[in-house]
């Protein structure tokens, strides 16, 4: 038998045996995306102020390389008011006025600001004939909105927990009156590379135990015959 014969099969039989442990091991890194989305509905009652919370990225997830906030909330005042002209010679009136509000915490982690304001007040003139009682209502509403992103290695740092359960970070809206209702919504994005994969033990195991398996049969093929 010729070299290039048994040459052959060897490399033949290394091809079967390594390439399927080797593609196996082979480290890989893929790019993953994590988007939170939340919404709320805040009836205020005596309060003035809402919080939305949203988790930090997962850290064993891999590798954040950027992060996107974005936030939109709005208000709604409605203010009912009585008119009462009924010991009133001659017709009369009344303004009524709503005014409604919404607001975000200045918001700053690292290079991320998020701020937002606006408010709209309604003025109505309501009229009654004399003798009667009659309302008048007015509805003000308010919207804000507002984003941004960031790449930096420090502000990510800022939003990654990388053991234990995740920690969180808020964004706090303030109404302009305590008998304001309103809705806020905020979405962070972030953005990572998943961590490369390591070969497992049993992946190694079967590599060696392929080369060695390799080795003794090239072995026994390059041994001379003994003459009889």
């Amino acid at each position: 038998m010729t070299k290039s014969a048994v040459t052959k099969p060897w490399t033949t039989l290394a091809a079967r045996l390594l390439l399927p442990a080797v593609l196996a091991w082979v480290p890989l890194a893929q790019a993953g995306v994590v988007t939170i989305d939340q919404t709320e509905s805040f009836s205020l009652g005596g309060a003035t102020s809402a919080t939305l919370r949203l988790n930090e990225f997962d850290g064993s997830l891999g590798v954040l390389t950027s992060i996107a906030v974005s936030f939109e909330a709005s208000s709604f005042q409605s203010i009912m008011e009585k008119v009462d002209c009924e010991n009133s010679p001659s017709d009369c009136s009344v303004l009524v006025s709503a005014a409604s509000g919404v607001s975000l915490d200045p918001f700053v982690s690292g290079e991320i600001q998020l701020s937002g304001q606006d408010s709209d007040t309604t003025s109505l003139s309501c009229r009654v004939d004399a003798g009667d009682v009659g309302g008048c209502g007015v509805r003000a509403f308010s919207s804000i909105s507002g984003s941004d992103s960031s790449s930096d290695a420090q502000t990510l740092a800022l939003f990654t927990d990388g053991t234990g359960p995740l920690d969180t970070f808020d964004l706090v809206f303030k109404a302009g009156s305590r008998n304001t209702s309103f809705s806020g919504s905020a979405m962070v994005t972030y953005t990572y590379e998943e961590r490369a994969t390591v070969a497992e033990p049993s992946t190694l195991a079967g590599v060696a135990m392929g080369l060695m398996g390799l080795t003794a049969t090239a072995r026994r093929r390059r041994r001379p015959r003994r003459e009889g």
